[in-house]
């Protein structure tokens, strides 16, 4: 691709094309960066709720019976 001279003499088109290529990589990193945000929430709900009947089931034991975590 060669560079195009404007009325003012000076270069256009690598610029431009440099510009949307940059702006391109921009869009691609936040819209990767958005779903492995995303994704990193679903796995902490799911942990979450794990700990969660993990809880419950210790509690159901009783006070003194064994624990499959140690606090």
């Amino acid at each position: 691709m060669t560079a195009v001279r404007d009325a003012d003499g000076e270069t256009k088109g690598l610029s431009d094309m440099g510009l949307i290529l940059l702006v391109l990589l921009i869009a691609l990193l936040l819209g990767g960066l958005g779903f492995a945000v995303h994704l990193l929430w679903i796995v902490a709900v799911v942990v979450f709720i794990a700990w969660l009947v993990g809880f419950a089931i210790a509690r159901g034991e009783g006070a003194g019976g064994r624990r499959w975590y140690r606090w």
